[in-house]
């Protein structure tokens, strides 16, 4: 062996030993990969593939890592490994480079490696984004990728990435103007799956002009040719189950593509010179658009090299397809795999029997005198001792009861129950003494009652029972729907004052003729929590204020999370939850226009009151005392005590760091409800947590605890079990 030789060697060894060394090294993930599991397989799920440009090898994903196979199938052999997932692998022209996804760094890119994975490098440096779909320029300089960055606009854009590096080049422009009306509207640019004509001259890929809504009808996507020159860009289809995921044959006269027809996805050609449309083979693979499409609308499938075949997946399997005489033909492989996953996550735990702790004060209110808190927690009404949080219960009913609210001489709590065929308004002696007496006569959904300012009349909202059934959460119940009444105390005449339109909370300030909700939306602009008044009979509705969040540059001008707008007994402040967290807020008076208010640059005093979140707030000792509740701790703050404050929060200081609240910790205890007997399931398949199987199984509960699983041959059945006959049937753990 000659110098040369040998020097060049080494080199190779050096060369390879350091392209493992980085690839090891570009892994990033925290995770330890301190198990393996292995098996045989011959088929995968969504495989994309692409074949080498000398038509030697395809190149594949499956359960996140890559393997390459010979053209004519076989063995795969494994390039990449690792807890990362890597996918969507292409070759570049010269065959020399892949490029591919992977979250390795810690968030999804694009890489590029040598074509045996070594030297993995990252190209792209998005954050929380998805990217997907790469696919080489015709000279191999650059990659051109999907990529949402933007999750508010919920589109892709098509970027460019130089394989020597840099921060990438824009091609396509999501982001539209804003419907305020309904930001669904909204035209998004959205472009998925890049392919590129042999000259250069186009650029084709999936268009769907809005971002992923639910209940979408077809079609949504269609195939889009822009001019890689004058950006100009015109559709070429008009199919009715979309068009997606387009590939030009290595001539640029022909146009794959894949379509929904009824309900599974075929692949077509297109002539792109004739203008005939036909179908190359139906069905394949089933398409991804119903989703947000992570991966592509439909997995990479690639031309030989010759543009005589494709090749692609269909039922699990790789197949090749003569696009002449439509011969199909299997390529068969077979993996080895050998898939590294995290540490076991299987913790074991007792589930306790002791008593249990509610977690959460559900609309506490602080009492007229200030000693005193009425809540709700695990379904029922109490009252708390403002001092040490001991506690009672006001009634010993069993219906769920919400929502208390006190009586101006601190003697009475009105509420609401709620059942599965409707819920009544209540009011009953804070003492828990006396028996709580029904005010309304018809069931319904009933919500935030009130005493008026005089005692004599009840506010409070009146909805559907059947609405609120239906709703998803008790927030999403549609307050439009719900009406502002009021109930007469001692006549129970009920009386409906206006529509809600949205808005609720009724509460009274030192004026007993007017009566304020908020809600998201004001009457005019339809923009931003308000807080508007109607007089006591629904008349003279009036917009006081409109709270906004966030800044001009995002999806959104509003925020996401708003809550309820509570203003003081003098209607100088108001209190509200944006963003979970508290805020006072000087109430202006502007001459009959709506002051508008945006929390974090705010045009009036605006002062942040918490740092660890607000589930409920309210007024206390006529305007001032600020409570608040964040689980099961009651918290109190002097309104002077937020004034003397000489912190600004234009200067970027937190003032909620600074404060100093009273606390009340209120813990509610209740005896567990714990089934007692014995219970025996029989005949059914059972598998165990440590894997074993009985086919003709027995399980035996007794006193809510598994006390017997095995062979129903191998153990009597208690004499007093009641026994569920469960043949036929698995019964795993979990």
């Amino acid at each position: 062996m000659n110098r040369q030789t040998m020097i060049s060697l080494i080199l190779y060894i050096f060369c390879f030993l350091t392209g493992n060394t980085n690839r090891l090294k570009k892994n990033n993930l925290s995770l330890n990969t301190d198990r393996n599991i292995t098996f045989s397989t011959n088929e995968g799920t969504w495989i994309s593939l692409d074949i080498s440009p000398d038509e030697r090898n395809i190149i594949f994903d499956l359960l996140g890592d890559i393997y390459t196979i010979p053209f004519r199938g076989g063995s795969a052999k494994q390039i990449t490994s690792g807890i990362s997932y890597d996918g969507q692998p292409v070759y570049s022209p010269d065959g020399r480079k892949i490029a591919f996804i992977s979250d390795r760094n810690g968030s999804e890119n694009l890489w590029i490696a040598n074509f045996d994975g070594s030297n993995p490098e990252q190209l792209s440096k998005i954050k929380n984004g998805k990217v997907c779909s790469p696919v080489f320029s015709n000279d191999g300089n650059y990659v051109y990728v999907s990529q949402k960055t933007t999750w508010g606009l919920l589109t892709y854009e098509i970027w460019m990435y130089h394989v020597k590096g840099g921060s990438g080049v824009q091609v396509t422009k999501s982001k539209g103007y804003l419907n305020k009306i309904d930001p669904s509207r909204m035209p998004r640019h959205n472009a998925l799956g890049v392919t590129l004509s042999p000259d250069d001259t186009y650029m084709y890929y999936a268009l769907k002009n809005k971002g992923w809504e639910y209940n979408a009808k077809f079609p949504l996507w269609q195939i889009a040719r822009r001019n890689m020159k004058t950006g100009y860009e015109d559709i070429i289809t008009s199919n009715e189950g979309s068009a997606m995921k387009p590939k030009i044959s290595p001539d640029g006269k022909l146009l794959v593509y894949a379509t929904r027809y009824k309900t599974e996805t075929g692949l077509r050609i297109k002539n792109l010179e004739k203008g005939t449309d036909d179908w190359l083979i139906y069905p394949v693979t089933r398409d991804n658009q119903e989703s947000r499409s992570s991966d592509g609308l439909f997995p990479n499938y690639d031309f030989t090299a010759g543009g005589k075949e494709i090749v692609f997946t269909k039922d699990g399997k790789i197949f090749k397809i003569n696009i002449n005489n439509k011969r199909l033909t299997e390529i068969n492989f077979q993996v080895n795999v050998n898939l590294s996953i995290g540490p076991y996550l299987n913790f074991p735990y007792r589930v306790e029997n002791d008593e249990i702790e509610s977690r959460i004060i559900m609309d506490p209110v602080l009492s007229p005198d200030g000693r005193k808190i009425a809540f709700s927690t695990l379904l029922h009404l109490y009252v708390s001792d403002i001092k040490d949080g001991s506690y009672y219960r006001v009634t010993k009913n069993e219906e769920g009861e919400f929502h208390p609210s006190w009586s101006e001489d601190g003697k009475y709590l009105t509420y609401v129950t709620w059942e599965e065929d409707g819920g009544h308004i209540w009011r009953v002696n804070v003492d828990g003494k006396s028996s709580p007496k029904k005010l309304t006569k018809i069931p319904a959904f009933y919500s935030n009652p009130v005493f008026s300012n005089n005692g004599k009349k009840i506010i409070a909202l009146k909805g559907s029972a059947a609405d609120h059934i239906r709703a998803h959460t008790e927030r999403s119940v549609p307050r439009t729907l719900m009406n502002i009444i009021s109930i007469d105390i001692n006549s129970g005449k009920l009386k409906e004052i206006a529509q809600a339109k949205g808005f609720g909370k009724p509460h009274f300030t030192n004026d007993p003729d007017r009566i304020y909700l908020s809600g998201l939306g004001d009457y005019e602009s339809g923009k931003g929590l308000s807080l508007v008044s109607l007089s006591t009979d629904g008349t003279d509705k009036t917009v006081h204020i409109t709270i906004e969040s966030g800044d001009d540059s995002g999806w959104s001008k509003e925020a996401v999370n708003f809550r309820d707008i509570a203003i003081s007994p003098d209607k100088k402040w108001a209190l509200t939850v944006v963003n979970n967290q508290l805020y006072l807020v000087a109430l202006a008076q502007v001459g009959g226009n709506t002051l508008i208010v945006n929390v974090n640059k705010p045009s009036v005093y605006v002062k942040k009151i918490t740092k660890s979140g607000a589930d409920y707030f309210n007024w206390a000792d006529d305007g001032k005392m600020i409570t608040w509740a964040i689980g099961s701790t009651f918290y109190r703050l002097p309104l002077n005590s937020v004034l003397s404050e000489t912190k600004s929060d234009e200067e970027g200081e937190d003032i909620s760091q600074n404060l100093s609240p009273f606390e009340t910790k209120i813990s509610v205890t209740i005896k567990r409800d714990e089934p007692k007997g014995t219970i025996a399931y029989k005949g059914a398949k059972v598998i165990t947590m440590d894997g074993r199987v009985f086919d003709n199984g027995l399980i035996i509960v007794k006193n809510n605890r598994i006390n017997y699983v095995g062979r129903l041959s191998n153990s009597d059945i208690p004499e007093k079990a009641f026994i569920f006959d469960v043949s036929g049937k698995i019964i795993v753990p979990g």
